[in-house]
């Protein structure tokens, strides 16, 4: 089945452009905008004729729909918000940053009182109450 292979090839590194005369490709995607579909501050990198694969330049982070088979459509700068003092953290609470944004972890001695500690933790931080011993007999 030599029509696997190509479908394949097609699925990973995005459509082939269009055919010139005859049954030939004889462009390279990446040297015309209307043949690819990289992002604009991607880099559209052509190994073989008719074929491409983008990647997202350093400082940026892939948030493309289908980032596995087709990297490079959608590049989101990265930013970071807790250098920034753009987070939401609380005063006591770490600011942590990932590639997708930041999270917040409450300090140590400190239990959280979020809203929605599951989806957003760390934007309410509260003295831990100390705990009563429990006496043993």
């Amino acid at each position: 089945m030599l029509l696997w292979p190509l479908l394949l090839a097609a699925a990973f590194f995005g459509p082939p452009p269009a055919r010139a005369a005859g049954n030939c490709f004889c462009s390279n995607p990446c040297q015309d905008y209307s043949l690819h579909d990289c992002d604009s501050v991607a880099e559209c990198v052509s190994d073989e004729p008719g074929y491409f694969h983008c990647q997202c330049p350093r400082g940026f982070y892939d948030v493309s729909p289908e980032r596995l088979t087709k990297p490079g459509r959608k590049c989101k700068k990265i930013v970071d918000e807790c250098a920034l003092g753009t987070h939401e953290c609380d005063t006591n609470a770490d600011c942590v940053d990932t590639a997708e944004g930041y999270s917040c972890r409450c300090k140590s001695g400190y239990q959280d009182r979020s809203p929605d500690p599951l989806n957003a933790p760390g934007r309410s931080c509260r003295k831990a109450e100390p705990k009563e011993p429990i006496a043993v007999l």
